[in-house]
């Protein structure tokens, strides 16, 4: 396998770490190994899988960034189909959703008994966790992000509940915003820090929950589920305040308290339970970051809004399964396993 490293297109300050770009190629594979080839390149670049139908003289060349279960990608090809059956979610339980825009061709997303297609300009999402077809026709250009599940439906709970390809529409509230982002990290041209990406991704995620509202519906999104957003980004901005409450949002979105509880029933947590959700989920990303190797894990609690460090702990390893210094400590270790990994990829 080939391997070809981009540098980054300007510099970046000193203390920050760019994502890697990784690029693969098949000008230089002999025709009978590039359905394999490809396969390969998918399964490191986006998600595991097959290919298929790949036409006499297929070529294809894709880059990627990865951040932990991040992943970004733009790529050229000809026609030829992708497909994620059992056996390949089987083998990746993390979970994911793909986030794709086209540029040239057509997609045809396959998924729950269900056809969407994608044309120039369109933007589609597929559940990673239940099996697809996706088929390409024509010149192939496009651009994937690859977002965590767990990640989209703290910002997008609407997508939760989808079992078939989704069509964004160019026209619904912050979808040109949308596009941005997507188009933005997905070329390999684009200087990106790790903790920028991360920042970036949350704040696609955000817009998510907006544009999946109204496509969802088949029209704009509702005036509750803008409302119910508008809640959740209110309790994500404040939830490092440790007197944070159903009133308190209430007074912000001039609500009543009894409507913050209806809003939350359709999240199917209490405003308590997500907003203890929430903590642990800031907390997990400051363990896992570099930029707070050295930050105490109790300044870290604090920090996310736990006034008791015993409570804290307790809760932490009962949601997450371990404590918080075995997570740092993983983490560290995996930071230092992955570039290894990517490197090791030769011809």
């Amino acid at each position: 396998m080939v391997v070809y490293e981009i540098e980054p297109a300007h510099a970046t300050p000193v203390g920050v770490c760019p994502m890697q770009i990784t690029t693969w190629s098949t000008n230089d594979v002999e025709p009978r190994h590039r359905a394999s080839y490809w396969r390969d390149v998918i399964s490191r670049a986006v998600l595991g899988g097959s290919v298929d139908l790949l036409e006499p003289g297929f070529a294809g060349c894709i880059s990627a960034r990865r951040l932990q279960r991040l992943a970004f990608a733009s790529f050229d090809s000809s026609p030829h189909d992708i497909l994620r059956e059992k056996r390949d979610i089987a083998r990746d339980t993390s979970g994911s959703f793909l986030l794709s825009l086209q540029l040239a061709g057509t997609a045809r997303l396959r998924q729950g008994g269900r056809e969407a297609e994608l044309r120039t300009g369109q933007m589609g999402i597929l559940d990673s966790t239940k099996p697809f077809v996706v088929s390409f026709t024509g010149t192939v250009r496009r651009m994937v992000a690859v977002l965590p599940r767990d990640l989209v439906r703290r910002y997008a709970p609407a997508l939760g509940e989808a079992s078939a390809p989704l069509l964004i529409d160019n026209s619904a509230p912050c979808a040109d915003l949308v596009r941005e982002y997507v188009t933005r990290l997905s070329n390999p041209g684009f200087d990106v820090s790790e903790s920028a990406a991360e920042v970036l991704s949350e704040n696609l995620c955000s817009l998510l929950g907006i544009v999946s509202s109204g496509s969802a519906a088949g029209g704009l999104p509702a005036e509750r589920d803008l409302r119910l957003e508008s809640l959740l980004a209110y309790m994500r901005r404040h939830a490092s305040d440790p007197e944070l409450t159903p009133a308190a949002a209430a007074a912000h979105l001039k609500i009543s308290v009894r409507s913050i509880h209806k809003l939350m029933r359709e999240t199917g947590r209490t405003f308590c339970a997500w907003l203890l959700d929430e903590r642990i989920d800031q907390c997990i990303r400051r363990l896992r970051s570099p930029q707070h190797a050295r930050q105490r894990i109790s300044e870290i609690a604090w920090d996310c809004g736990f006034s008791d460090v015993s409570y804290f702990n307790g809760v932490f390893k009962q949601r997450v399964g371990m404590t918080p210094s075995s997570l740092r400590q993983s983490a560290s270790a995996e930071a230092q396993i992955t570039p290894l990994a990517v490197n090791s990829i030769t011809s």
